[in-house]
């Protein structure tokens, strides 16, 4: 007999909103929103408001003692592991100063993100509550660059991009940050009901449509990639709604968009196309294309330590004028080249294993729950599959591999793991049709029904954890 699929068992955790709970939400939606960098404008910055939520949120961790949960999981080992070769390599760099400074001020700030994160979130409410934080600071991001709209697509030339401020002030930034938190979401609105959904759905569109006044090309392609995986998992009904949407923002942004943006978005598909923008898309393309030849040449040359971790600008133009070349102070624009550059091939390999195992976590819960019929969890694992993704796409345009994005999209993927691993029957096995714990709980809610709930379990489910019983559940 088939085993079917039962609900999830019960958790003594479940619906309880712990200060743990409210305080990981707090944290992950500040951190993703970048709300609170519109402080410096009010001469608010001195506040450390980032660092309060962040200091509590650790000593939260700590005291829960999930801190020490949080090291242990596979990701937390790779990125210690990661951690100590940067240490490791410091020593050989070509400025350690500057190794240093980048070190502590830059990734050991974004490591923490991944602890707070998984030692806040092992819970199935605390979950919740983060992938729900970050869709409403996906949300809060939009509102903030929408003011950029004021500049964005007047026929300017080169500067009719929409742009905001801080750390979302450049276009590709915009697009990129949008399209990591749309997913998160789209998530919140086909959770939502009535006008609820129909709010979140059209905030879903606007933040397209602002990453269509980005002009940014990595955006473009970062889209279509977006789209074809939601039209792979969505049901037939859906998938006409996704083509209905896409085709009309299409519309919109041919008519709204100046003759200089789409000439920025037509470099994509041919070379044959002129205008100042188009001339300044393919100066972007070169500069970027150079940065890749001396980040993998500098990788060849210093294959183990590399030259030093936020060394890599220093070192390219020691590169260039060896050559006789000339001088060019940019990032490597590639984030897979930036750390093979700088932490050597060792550096990159570990960097390469965290995002693998983010990914099979994820696409093991997602099997797993398809197995089980439990449609929620699916949702969640598509919607960080998404993330990373849009964040490994990013990574080969932009130098950030030392920023709190990788840390969060893996802590939020661990997080997973965490909280609904355990409860799926183990690869190539049945699910289980009445898992044993929930007959336990109900057994000792009624102890004088337990004989019979005992034998009537043992006859409908003839799996234990996946393995076949040899006789009624004891």
């Amino acid at each position: 007999m088939t085993a079917v699929a039962a609900p999830p068992p019960a958790n003594p955790d479940e619906g309880r909103s712990t200060l743990s709970t409210k305080i990981v939400g707090l944290y992950v939606f500040l951190l993703f929103c970048r709300i609170l960098e519109m402080l410096g404008m009010f001469g608010l910055g001195n506040l450390r408001l980032m660092m309060l939520v962040t200091t509590i949120a650790l000593v939260a961790a700590i005291l829960t003692g999930n801190l020490i949960r949080a090291l242990k999981t596979e990701i937390g080992v790779l990125l210690v592991l990661w951690t100590s070769w940067m240490l490791i390599s410091m020593p050989f760099g070509t400025w350690r100063s500057e190794s240093l400074n980048q070190f502590a001020n830059l990734w050991l700030k974004s490591l923490l993100v991944f602890f707070i994160v998984v030692g806040l979130a092992g819970t199935r409410p605390a979950f919740q509550r983060a992938m729900s934080a970050m869709g409403w600071a996906a949300m809060a991001a939009a509102v903030l660059v929408l003011p950029g709209l004021a500049n964005a697509g007047g026929g300017n030339g080169v500067d009719d991009r929409l742009i905001g401020f801080g750390t979302l002030s450049n276009p590709n930034e915009i697009a990129f940050h949008l399209w990591l938190g749309i997913s998160f979401l789209v998530l919140l609105a086909v959770r939502g009901k009535g006008i609820k959904r129909l709010l979140l759905g059209g905030v879903c569109l606007l933040e397209m449509f602002l990453i269509v006044k980005t002009v940014s090309r990595e955006g473009l392609l970062i889209g279509a990639v977006v789209i074809l995986l939601a039209l792979m998992r969505a049901p037939a009904m859906d998938k006409a709604k996704i083509v209905v949407a896409v085709s009309v923002l299409c519309v919109v942004g041919l008519l709204t968009l100046s003759q200089p943006s789409l000439d920025r978005y037509l470099t994509l598909f041919t070379s044959h196309v002129n205008g100042e923008a188009a001339a300044s898309a393919r100066e972007s393309s070169r500069s970027r294309e150079q940065k890749l030849r001396e980040s993998v040449e500098l990788t060849l040359r210093n294959p183990l330590f590399g030259v030093g971790m936020g060394v890599f600008m220093p070192a390219s133009v020691g590169l260039a004028k060896e050559k006789g070349g000339p001088v060019d102070w940019q990032a490597s624009h590639n984030s897979y080249t930036q750390v093979s550059s700088e932490l050597g091939i060792p550096g990159i390999l570990i960097l390469l294993a965290i995002f693998a195992s983010a990914l099979r976590q994820v696409w093991r819960i997602d099997r797993e729950a398809k197995r089980a019929a439990r449609d929620n969890v699916r949702q969640y694992a598509f919607t960080i599959l998404v993330a990373i993704v849009v964040l490994l796409m990013h990574f080969c345009v932009d130098s950030m591999a030392y920023l709190f994005y990788m840390p969060l999209i893996a802590g939020l993927a661990t997080a997973l793991a965490m909280t609904e691993g355990p409860e799926f029957a183990t690869e190539g096995q049945p699910a289980i049709a009445a898992p044993e714990r929930a007959v336990r709980e109900l057994a000792a809610m009624h102890p004088s029904a337990a004989p019979a709930i005992a034998t009537a379990v043992g006859e409908r489910n003839p799996y234990r954890f996946g393995r076949r019983r040899s006789s009624a559940l004891r």
